[in-house]
């Protein structure tokens, strides 16, 4: 999942209980839906985070994935790193929007690394990326939610899963992606596993950053 930024509730009312009806509006995203992106969990996140805002509401997503990177690539100045800070400032050009998380799906190219310093310093290196991306759009409590990697070497996956599940950073929780049905390649989410990592991203989003604020 790539990093991005979902966007205003446009009300302040509290949301309804979850099983209620969704409301039937389309979700502004910033690239074309094609048949691929789809079956993203994004798009079943965004419809399901819907459901818990009135009608009228509205959630945009900013896609700034870089398939194949690793945490390095992100470093604070690099171009993936500037392409997702510039495009989540472009998101709420002119104001109206408020950005309300990061979702971070990434890992699998640090868990095939051979540098095995690279894997081991995951931990604080995520950290940093954190600090960075928060510091560069403002928002010192910007939440995070990453997604535990499932796959990739045997002896690596668990250094980076251990360092994401055992993130203790305020803002920052972590879903669990193993236990997801993958397709024949062993590697990428089934059209299944993408829907149900969506629900579980938007249930993980909920109890930890939207319940607490209507208590």
């Amino acid at each position: 999942m790539p990093p991005g930024a979902p966007t205003r509730p446009s009300s302040a009312s509290p949301p309804p209980t979850p099983g209620s009806p969704p409301p039937s509006h389309s979700i502004p995203i910033l690239t074309s839906q094609s048949p691929a992106e789809r079956s993203q969990p994004r798009i079943p996140f965004a419809h399901a985070l819907l459901s818990f805002y009135p009608p009228g509401a509205e959630i945009g997503l900013v896609p700034c994935a870089g398939g194949g990177s690793t945490l390095t690539d992100w470093a604070r100045g690099s171009r993936l790193y500037s392409q997702l800070v510039r495009r989540t400032k472009e998101s709420v050009y002119g104001g109206g929007c408020e950005i309300k998380a990061v979702i971070w799906f990434h890992g699998k190219s640090d868990a095939l690394s051979e540098e095995a310093t690279a894997t081991a310093a995951y931990g604080s290196r995520m950290k940093k990326f954190i600090g960075d991306l928060r510091c560069e759009l403002g928002l010192p409590s910007l939440s995070f939610i990453q997604v535990a990697i499932s796959w990739g070497d045997e002896g690596l996956v668990e250094k980076v899963r251990e360092a994401q599940l055992g993130m203790d950073l305020t803002g920052v929780i972590c879903v669990d992606s193993l236990g997801l049905q993958l397709n024949d390649d062993g590697i990428h989410l089934t059209t299944q596993g993408q829907i149900e990592l969506g629900r579980m991203l938007t249930e993980a989003y909920v109890y930890n950053f939207v319940r607490p604020t209507q208590q």
